[in-house]
Order: C-alpha cells, then sequence, then structure tokens
C-alpha cells in the first residue's frame, strides 16, 4: 500500500473515531440522567484539595477523601476523579455542568487513546519476527489499520466514551500495560538499556493508574506474568527478567499507592494496611451481588443465563451483530490455533511474537469473560476492558482469512479491496445507527416537555421508586416538576401484613 494511502487512512480512522466519541457530548442537556455519573460529579464537586502531602496520604483527614466528604460508600477507584478535578480546575469550569461535561471529554479522550494502542499493538504483531517463509503483505498493512476501524466502530466504547465514569480510563491503561508488555518481550537486547528501563517502570505505572481506576486491573495481572514468563523463556536471562520484573513491582507499587491513597489507613507510604473502610464498601457493595440480596438495581439480573446474557448482548448490542459474528470466529480460531500447537508441543512457535500476542490476547478474553460472565451482576461495561482486543484478534482472523482465500483461488487485489469494504460497511452500520440518538433530544426530555404541554399544574402524577420520575425540571424552558404532585409506589418496600 502507498505510505501515503496508509497515512491518510490512518488519520481518517482516527478523526472518525474521535467524531463517534465526541459527538453529542451533552446528550442530556445537562440533566445529569446517568446515576453513576451524577454521582461522580458530586463527590468531585465536593473533595478538595490538601495542604501538603501528609495530609493528602492520610486517609483520615484529607479533604480529597470522598469519605470525609459524606460519601460513606464509594467504590470506585480515585485516579479518574482527581485527574478530571484538577483539568476542570485548571479550565475555570467547575460549575457541577461542566464538570460532568468535563468528565466526559476526557473519559472521550481517553477511549480516543485506546484507539492508537489498538493500531499499535496490531502494527508490532504484523512487524515482529516471522517462523513462516512468506510475510503477507496484506498483514503488515491492511491488519493494524482494520483492527484499528474495528474499536472505532464498536458501539460499547462510544457510548461508554460519553459517561464521566471511570471505565474508559481502565481499559486505557489496562491496553496499555499490554502494549508495553509485548514491547519488552520483543526487547532483543541481551543487556539492560536505559530505554528498557523506562519501558518496565512505565509498564508498572500503566498497571498501577489502572487499579487506581478500578480494582478489578487485578484481574489483568496473570496476563502481565504470563507475558514476562514468556520473556523469560524466550531469553534464558534469569537476572535481566528479575530486574525488569522488579522495575514493573516498583512502578506499580508507588504509582498505585500516590493515585489511590485512601485504600490504605496509614500516611505512611511503605505501610499497606488497607482502610477498614474501604473494605466494607467493598463487602456492601459483593452483598449487591446477589440473587437474594433484594438490591433494587439487581432484580434485573435474576432471570438473566450465565454466559450466555452477556455474549448475547455483546454481539448484538455492545459490538454489533456483523462485528460481534466476527469476533466469536477470530476467538475460536485463535483458541484453536493455540491447542493444536500445544497438542504438537511448538512451543517455540507460541513464543515467536506473531503468535503470542494473540495468544496472550485470547487468554485475556476468555479470562475476564469467564470470571465475570459467572457473576450474578452481567453489566456490559463489565467486559469493556476486553473490547480492544477483539479487535486486534478480529482483524487478524479477517485478514489472514482473506489472504488465504485469496491465494487459493487466486483472486486479484481489487476483488479483496471490495471484500473489505463490504465487511467495512456491515461494521460501520451500527455505529452510526446508534450515533443517531445523540442527534435529537434525550427521550425523558420529550416526554418532559409533552407533559408541561398537555398536563395542567396541580396534577397527580405517579413515578416508580427507584426511578427519577418525569418531568424533568427544564429550566431552560421556564419548566419545573414542582407544578405538580407526585406520588411514588414503592415497589422494593417490604410487603405488609
Amino acid at each position: 500500500m502507498n505510505k501515503t494511502i496508509y497515512i491518510l487512512l490512518t488519520v481518517g480512522i482516527f478523526l472518525l473515531a474521535a467524531f463517534f466519541r465526541f459527538y453529542g457530548v451533552n446528550w442530556d442537556a445537562n440533566q445529569h440522567l446517568h446515576p453513576d455519573e451524577r454521582f461522580l460529579t458530586m463527590v468531585t464537586s465536593a473533595i478538595s484539595w490538601p495542604k501538603s502531602i501528609t495530609e493528602y496520604l492520610d486517609a483520615a483527614i484529607s479533604p480529597l477523601n470522598p469519605h470525609n466528604k459524606g460519601f460513606s460508600f464509594f467504590v470506585y477507584g480515585t485516579f479518574p476523579i482527581f485527574f478530571t478535578k484538577w483539568v476542570s480546575e485548571y479550565l475555570g469550569k467547575t460549575d457541577y455542568n461542566n464538570l460532568t461535561l468535563i468528565g466526559r471529554q476526557l473519559s472521550a479522550l481517553f477511549d480516543l487513546g485506546t484507539v492508537l494502542l489498538v493500531f499499535l499493538i496490531a502494527k508490532q504483531i504484523s512487524t515482529s519476527g516471522f517462523l513462516i517463509s512468506k510475510k503477507p503483505q496484506s498483514l503488515k498493512s491492511h491488519f493494524p489499520l482494520l483492527a484499528m476501524f474495528f474499536y472505532t466502530a464498536m458501539v460499547l466504547p462510544i457510548q461508554l466514551s460519553h459517561f464521566y465514569a471511570v471505565d474508559t480510563y481502565l481499559t486505557f491503561f489496562t491496553t496499555l500495560s499490554f502494549y508495553l508488555l509485548i514491547k519488552i518481550i520483543e526487547n532483543d537486547a541481551k543487556h539492560l538499556g536505559v530505554r528498557h528501563i523506562i519501558r518496565s517502570i512505565c509498564l508498572g505505572i500503566a498497571l498501577g493508574l489502572a487499579a487506581a481506576s478500578k480494582i478489578s486491573t487485578l484481574l489483568f495481572l496473570p496476563i502481565i506474568a504470563l507475558g514476562l514468563i514468556f520473556f523469560l523463556i524466550k531469553k534464558r536471562n534469569i537476572v535481566l527478567f528479575i530486574i525488569y520484573f522488579l522495575l514493573c513491582i516498583i512502578g506499580f507499587f508507588f504509582t498505585f499507592r500516590l493515585t489511590q491513597p485512601y485504600l490504605f489507613v496509614s500516611p505512611n507510604v511503605f505501610d499497606i494496611t488497607l482502610n477498614p473502610k474501604v473494605l466494607d464498601n467493598w463487602k456492601q457493595l459483593k452483598s449487591f451481588d446477589d440473587p437474594s440480596g433484594g438490591f433494587p438495581p439487581s432484580v434485573q439480573w435474576i432471570t438473566t443465563k450465565t454466559y450466555f446474557f452477556p455474549l448475547k448482548n455483546m454481539v448484538l448490542w455492545g459490538l454489533g451483530l456483523p462485528l460481534g459474528l466476527i469476533a466469536i470466529l477470530a476467538t475460536a480460531h485463535q483458541v484453536l490455533r493455540i491447542t493444536y500447537h500445544v497438542l504438537r508441543k511448538n512451543v517455540y512457535v507460541i513464543l515467536n511474537t506473531y503468535y503470542l500476542i494473540p495468544s496472550l490476547s485470547v487468554l485475556w478474553i476468555l479470562l475476564l469473560f469467564v470470571y465475570q460472565g459467572g457473576q450474578f451482576v452481567k453489566a456490559l461495561r463489565y467486559f469493556y476492558p476486553i473490547y480492544p482486543f477483539l479487535a486486534i484478534l478480529s482483524g487478524y482472523f479477517i485478514v489472514e482469512c482473506i489472504e488465504k482465500v485469496k491465494q487459493k483461488f487466486h483472486w486479484h487485489s481489487s476483488i479483496c479491496l471490495l471484500v473489505y469494504l463490504f465487511i467495512g460497511l456491515l461494521v460501520f452500520m451500527y455505529p452510526l445507527s446508534f450515533l443517531s440518538i445523540y442527534s435529537r433530544p434525550h427521550s425523558r426530555i420529550t416526554a418532559s416537555e409533552w407533559i408541561y404541554q398537555h398536563i395542567l399544574p396541580g396534577a397527580v402524577l405517579s413515578s416508580e421508586h427507584w426511578d427519577d420520575g418525569l418531568p424533568l425540571s427544564l429550566p431552560q424552558d421556564g419548566y419545573i416538576n414542582q407544578k405538580y404532585k407526585v406520588v411514588e409506589f414503592p415497589l422494593y418496600y417490604p410487603d405488609e401484613k
């Protein structure tokens, strides 16, 4: 592929990803209709900066600790709210509405970073050492672009980029950790160099920031450990392995300790005694993951089927049907490839980066899906960290399939191009359809306007327990919901005798 065309396509896909993620950022017209986002905005508004590093690290007195600002239940990572508060103050936009919008824009920005990481990881695979005699040119040129496009077009990342939450931070830093890991594995130097020291420390920092965004990052640690073990087998240099491992641990420890400080009781950085308040919060959160717990937002999960329900939702809504089917086939293909080489004891084939990176990717996909799909709560966003890896495997799979068909049936390059365009068009329809929801007012706003126009003030309206009742206050139109009397149905109260 011509270098100029390649660059133009890369920039074009990136700009498309930016458009998808930033379009309609104020989708609810400052109504704050996302409950988790609303909570994070309240916390970010309430916390304030400490006067010293000692005060910052002291969970008992720090004004940056949500527990000290009236939020006794807080289970999110603290890095995203610290970062959002700093950016909003730097920009002078700290009011409630602008704080939410800044949070959403930062979410979109981090997911845009994930788009770039998908491209870089795919490019790393395509330029890795090969144990095959011929390197398909399409793998080098088409694969990174296709993987990048697939992630750009995935619906769930677009949706989560429109929320001020911690999910895009988690996925970005998890994917960044993976990219740094493969750069370490690819290192051919036999001696320790400055570049490799920096990469190892940065790997630890990325993991620390991921964990400080959401503690479920710990599920990714076995993948990092496995990658480093492969590095040891490949290099056969235990000293180099220990140095890389220790540098990574040091980077992780200090980053996590400083960006999630209130998980620990003591202001002493080296004291890792866990904060009992945080542990109690986690226990309370775990109690919601129980069909007999009766927590109202969890009622929706009672009839859902383990594994089948999240898989169906990922295919139909998170990925879109065409890309969802491709992702399933790509994952199955990679599992079969790993199984084949393991059974034939082709260890050195697996250790070759061309095969190793997709193999680690599929292991992460299976690990998170098996763990999270077996839980009572199966929210689609809990599977979000595997989406970049699904994009990589899907692009890898499609390029390999087209290349094999091309060789077998002697396809001309123009036919291959038409196939790529057809697949791209099918995939593109889903994000384009989803994006249409941001081109018109939110349905709750439309419903509220209808109520104000058709129901006389003073009328009695009903609403359900654990729901935001209608109508919403629409100050821009001069409407406030106090015009009506509201009767709430306490659906989740215990039955009276």
